[in-house]
């Protein structure tokens, strides 16, 4: 799997800009309309115990930067 940082979010609606400096695994590559899939590990806190849960969502290419494979 490919590896890719957060780099930025250009608005407060976006659901990754809670994310940026993040790495995370890119799932598919780039489709017609610029986004890319990506998986995330987070640690999900609203649980009476923190766990760990993956977020898989698209986001454009413009706010990503490949890092490895």
């Amino acid at each position: 799997m490919k590896k890719a940082v957060i780099i930025s979010s250009d608005s407060p609606l976006n659901w990754w800009r809670r994310y940026v400096g993040r790495v995370c695994e890119i799932v598919e590559e780039e489709n017609e309309f610029g986004f890319i899939k990506i998986r995330l590990l987070v640690t999900d806190n609203t649980a009476i115990e923190a766990k760990q849960c993956e977020l898989i969502g698209g986001i454009p290419r413009k706010h990503i930067r490949i890092i490895g494979r």
